[in-house]
């Protein structure tokens, strides 16, 4: 579970707690040497802060490489192992992974063969009605590391590109 929490953004995991870090430092540092407040800089470096972190788990994380595609039979169960993956999307799909029309009245259809012992007639009423498929987009948890490397590379870029910034500016005015 370690590597999809990492893959989700879960946290601290690996690398990326050094550049988030050194990138709220100098997010904090920029803002206090041009503003000379304090109390405002440590806010709005915590507000940018978190608004850079939600952007990236939220939208430009699942784009640093291309996630993997899988559609397969829901009767036969095999597939790949999305129990470590970082799942995007997992529905009932066509043999073309495309969503079936009309979920709302496949499943009511289907509704009289749930049950343990019909698994076998939900699947067929399924792919009657054009599902019985399981389409899965997906980022692999052997991406772990290479997603951790980009994120620590961003973060840390960015945050010392601040600090040398910061580091310059307070230089400059003091001479």
């Amino acid at each position: 579970m370690l590597l999809s929490g990492g893959l989700r953004g879960g946290g601290f995991e690996g690398t990326v707690g050094l550049g988030y870090t050194l990138f709220a430092l100098g997010l904090t540092l920029v803002v206090g040497v041009l503003g000379r407040r304090t109390v405002q800089a440590v806010i709005t470096g915590f507000v940018g802060y978190a608004t850079a972190r939600l952007f990236v788990q939220h939208w430009l994380r699942q784009r640093y490489e291309t996630p993997l595609t899988s559609t397969t039979l829901a009767s036969r169960g095999a597939g790949p192992n999305l129990n470590t993956a970082w799942v995007l999307i997992q529905q009932p799909s066509d043999k073309h992974g495309h969503p079936p029309s009309g979920v709302a009245n496949i499943l009511q259809s289907c509704s009289h063969a749930i049950g343990p012992q019909t698994q076998a007639i939900t699947q067929g009423c399924l792919a009657q009605h054009g599902g019985g498929y399981n389409h899965a987009v997906y980022q692999p948890a052997i991406r772990f590391w290479a997603f951790q490397v980009i994120e620590t590379a961003l973060f840390g870029g960015i945050s010392l590109a601040l600090i040398g910034f910061a580091a310059w500016w307070i230089h400059e005015r003091t001479i």
